[in-house]
């Protein structure tokens, strides 16, 4: 079944079995796919504990669809719960790397948020790339003036080739504005390296670092370990302890 919410605006939604959820040109295409009945319904008509969680979503586009705003939206659906974006920049990628990147004005990311902010208030906001200290900034007195606690900080921060993405005063900033936001923190390797000053060159490093970045966050920390030479194992480090997620080193050939 196909329910769609006619009553209010596209974004109160609600997850029941077989349910899709969105704006009504974007449900239109998953009935004719799926052959699924529509029911339009009445904010009443469901249960309170069926509404969706809210998730702000502020970072890049990724033309690629494997990351940034269109992956965060990916994957917030799956988990059941409804995707809000505010675009930071646009970029031309795809799996074999990053082409070209255009930042958004600080003016627009920061009307997005308004325009965003002005309808709902969202139970979680993740942060992706930032590229600015404009927009770090912008980001930083927004997320302070909403008051949302539950804040998911993915340090885009590092390219593929290894460049670092942000100019000196834009990283510093970065650490200084977003970094004690963040109640997750979740960089890769590269990344907690160019946060925390460490070094990671095995396991027992990765330790280390996260227990710094942790003093620097006051949250918990989810360093990915792709990077390693010999596994790809993850670790999170959480109030002192440390849980290591085992992934073996795969290769991907595109």
């Amino acid at each position: 079944q196909l329910y769609y919410d006619q009553t209010s605006e596209y974004f109160t939604t609600f997850w029941h079995s077989d349910v899709f959820v969105g704006d009504i040109s974007s449900i239109i295409p998953c009935y004719f796919l799926t052959g699924k009945p529509i029911i339009y319904c009445h904010t009443d008509a469901v249960d309170d504990n069926d509404i969706m969680k809210k998730i702000l979503s502020i970072a890049r586009s990724d033309s690629s669809g494997g990351g940034g705003i269109q992956g965060d939206i990916k994957t917030i659906t799956v988990h059941k719960a409804f995707a809000a974006t505010v675009l930071t920049a646009v970029t031309a990628q795809n799996s074999k790397g990053i082409r070209d990147v255009i930042n958004l004005t600080p003016e627009m990311v920061k009307l997005q948020f308004d325009t965003v902010i002005s309808n709902f208030m969202p139970d979680c906001i993740k942060l992706g790339m930032l590229g600015t200290s404009e927009i770090i900034d912008i980001v930083a007195d927004k997320i302070k003036e909403l008051g949302v606690n539950e804040i998911v900080v993915d340090p885009v921060l590092v390219s593929n080739r290894g460049e670092i993405m942000l100019d000196d005063e834009a990283l510093e900033r970065y650490k200084e504005r977003i970094l004690p936001l963040a109640h997750v923190l979740i960089p890769n390797i590269p990344e907690a390296e160019l946060l925390s000053g460490c070094k990671i060159e095995e396991m027992s490093d990765m330790v280390k670092t996260a227990e710094k970045l942790a003093d620097m966050t006051g949250g918990s920390i989810l360093i990915k370990g792709g990077h390693l030479p010999s596994c790809a194992d993850d670790l999170l480090y959480t109030k002192g302890e440390a849980i290591w997620f085992a992934q073996p080193l795969s290769l991907i050939h595109i």
